[in-house]
């Protein structure tokens, strides 16, 4: 199903369809954020946009498709923070969505509850039991320059200061997280044991647990915390959304983007 094109009262509107599916191209007026629904509907977002399952104009809720009860009633939130910045959040209870890998970082999950601040584009893929909805993000203002923000840790979205990085800590953390790095269908969104990632860069394990741990070390002395069950995943997420790392850096384990 194809939602029907309606303006709501959070700021948000419709504003036709696009000819091309792949056209990302804003209107040169325009001053907040498109979003592009399946390369076909196309909505300008001033300050907020919810996206759910089905169309409930009383509520600005934009539909994916009523029928589909794989997608969550309220799947996503769209909406500037007190900055002005642009902040994506996963707002369905148990389904996360994966955010696409393009030119400026590699695909990652955004879990249940779990925010993400927008740097210029983003592409969100929503899996239903009919169909996977692609959504497109374009939004105007950038990261503010030596700034990152912690994506997955506590469901929170923060301007945080960077850290230095060596080539050795790099090549640590590529090895752990190269399965992010891959194109599909290589691509495995899970961190590797600190055994697999020694064996790619012929190092015993216990120099990559060395190496993965101080930078958590370094990290938690500028208050950015990555720890407990999850620590390797959010470090992950982290060091993704932060640019530390990309496809272009598999050649520190011998593989091309």
């Amino acid at each position: 199903m194809e939602a029907s094109p309606w303006p709501v009262d959070t700021g948000s509107r419709t504003v036709g369809v696009e000819s091309d599916p792949t056209a990302k191209e804003r209107d040169e007026d325009m001053d907040g954020a498109l979003v592009v629904i399946n390369g076909t509907q196309r909505i300008e977002v001033d300050k907020r946009l919810d996206i759910g399952r089905a169309d409930n104009e009383r509520r600005g809720v934009v539909g994916l498709d009523e029928r589909d009860n794989g997608i969550s009633r309220l799947t996503l939130t769209l909406a500037r923070d007190g900055e002005g910045s642009w902040i994506v959040e996963n707002r369905s209870a148990k389904t996360s969505l994966e955010v696409v890998a393009d030119a400026t970082q590699p695909a990652f999950h955004l879990r249940p509850g779990e925010r993400h601040l927008i740097d210029s584009t983003l592409g969100i893929e929503v899996r239903g039991l009919i169909r996977t909805h692609r959504i497109d993000i374009l939004v105007q203002k950038p990261r503010r320059d030596g700034e990152v923000t912690v994506v997955g840790l506590e469901g929170q979205s923060t301007f945080l200061p960077t850290i230095d990085y060596s080539e050795a800590d790099l090549d640590a953390l590529v090895a752990m997280f190269c399965g992010y790095l891959r194109p599909f269908p290589r691509r495995d969104p899970r961190p590797l044991s600190y055994a697999d990632a020694g064996a790619l860069l012929d190092l015993p394990k216990s120099t990559v647990r060395r190496r993965i741990e101080k930078i958590r070390e370094r990290l938690l002395k500028v208050d950015i915390v990555i720890e407990g069950r999850h620590a390797a995943a959010d470090l992950a997420e982290f060091v993704l959304a932060a640019g530390v790392i990309g496809p272009d850096d598999l050649h520190r384990i011998g593989e091309s983007p």
